[in-house]
């Protein structure tokens, strides 16, 4: 009995080769959609389209381009074919030898508080506020008594003196002569250095008068006329 066989072309239905899809025309447009919106080249686009009409599956990876992988190959580190020493021109040509400027960024310490900080973390174990201070207070110079040029300046000193021995006999008279006599000797003793400073013979007959005197000759102790006195 004669059996009719379908014949099968060579290695077709294999289990090494399945038969091959057939795609619809929906899946066709889906692909030519997908390449136009990811901008293959024409010869990505070339194999996509082979394998669809074969009825491949399409390719999982696309080989690159000779462009990209030349752009690789540049960006790669070439190392010399022979290490070998540099000199020295071509070092310090390279920069090799340059500092790099410093350049504070941080303000300066003041080291006046931190000096506070440290005294007060030994002396109480914490940093302690500060003291506030008022206004400095700037204490003036002392002015010298002035000496005017006018000659009734020095006749004013003069009066002012026998005044003063004046006020103390009447203090005498009243039994007060120890209560003003050492204010009255220096303010005569004060008058007298002033004097000397302007004439120098007008002093000395001062002095002599108040050596006559009967308060001078009197006086138990030695208060500042004491160096008024003729030896």
């Amino acid at each position: 009995m004669d059996r009719k066989y379908q014949r099968v072309g060579l290695g077709v239905g294999a289990f090494h080769n399945p038969p091959r899809a057939k795609y619809s025309e929906e899946t066709r447009n889906l692909i030519k959609l997908l390449m136009e919106e990811s901008k293959l080249t024409m010869l990505q686009r070339k194999t996509i389209q082979e394998a669809v009409d074969k009825g491949e599956s399409l390719p999982s990876s696309i080989e690159r381009t000779k462009k990209s992988k030349d752009k690789i190959e540049d960006n790669r580190v070439k190392l010399p074919s022979a290490w070998r020493r540099r000199s020295q021109d071509t070092i310090i040509s390279s920069g090799a030898y340059e500092r790099e400027q410093y350049r504070r960024t941080a303000p300066l310490p003041n080291m006046e508080k931190q000096k506070r900080h440290l005294a007060c973390m030994m002396a109480y174990g914490k940093d302690m506020p500060e003291t506030p201070h008022g206004p400095k207070i700037l204490h003036k110079k002392r002015r010298e008594p002035q000496i005017p040029e006018n000659v009734d300046f020095l006749s004013d000193l003069v009066q002012g003196i026998r005044e003063r021995m004046d006020f103390l006999h009447d203090m005498e008279n009243l039994g007060m002569e120890k209560k003003y006599r050492p204010i009255i000797q220096q303010e005569i003793a004060q008058k007298i250095r002033l004097i000397e400073s302007l004439d120098k013979q007008t002093s000395e007959e001062l002095r002599k008068e108040i050596y006559e005197s009967k308060y001078e000759k009197l006086s138990p102790k030695p208060f500042p006329l004491g160096e008024l006195e003729e030896n």
